[in-house]
């Protein structure tokens, strides 16, 4: 599954904008003012989706995304997207999640050991986060891997984190029900880039 969409460059001191404006853009799956002069494409590469729970056809689904980040220029980055569903199995319609708490990260496999992105956690609902999305998917970004992008990433995949900080559980609940991760779900293993 290959899903594409181009935003403008940022520039180098602006890492943190980067990470905002990549979580913006999955949020609302719009291009925002690109230009392509200096463009950037993100492509998904990997999507692996886990039930968390059924009851009198209402479901939990979360969702794991890899994300390839190519900047243009022959250099590339990754990140992890997270996808919360709630939905109606007998009519096939999506509903308003109550609550989401999620963690995720990104991870490369190396002869020293594996490297991840800093932890991400985010979410929807309850008293901590801004509203769930209305009958719809909620789609949260992620870190960048690499602090700088490179030419080749050889073996990374995304995770949704079962427990992103300690105490805390990746939960999606919708009415009365709530639907918890056990274990971490994870994406294929991957290269990115010209490799």
């Amino acid at each position: 599954m290959r899903i594409s969409f181009t935003q403008a460059r940022p520039r180098p001191r602006r890492r943190f904008a980067l990470i905002a404006l990549l979580s913006s853009v999955l949020l609302v799956g719009t291009v925002l003012g690109a230009r392509p002069a200096d463009a950037q494409t993100v492509t998904g590469l990997e999507h692996v989706c886990q039930s968390l729970g059924e009851a009198n056809n209402i479901q939990t689904v979360i969702c794991t995304d890899l994300f390839e980040v190519n900047y243009g220029n022959g250099t590339y980055n990754a990140y992890t997207g997270t996808e919360a569903i709630c939905q109606n199995t007998a009519s096939h319609t999506y509903l308003t999640c109550g609550y989401v708490n999620m963690g995720n990260e990104t991870a490369k496999a190396s002869s020293s050991g594996t490297l991840l992105s800093l932890p991400f956690e985010y979410g929807c609902g309850g008293d901590e986060y801004p509203d769930c999305a209305t009958d719809a998917r909620n789609s949260f970004g992620g870190t960048l891997l690499l602090s700088d992008p490179v030419t080749c990433i050889t073996n990374v995949w995304g995770v949704t984190l079962a427990a992103p900080v300690a105490g805390e559980t990746t939960e999606v609940v919708v009415g009365d029900m709530t639907g918890t991760l056990v274990n971490n779900l994870g994406t294929p293993h991957v290269n990115i880039g010209d490799c």
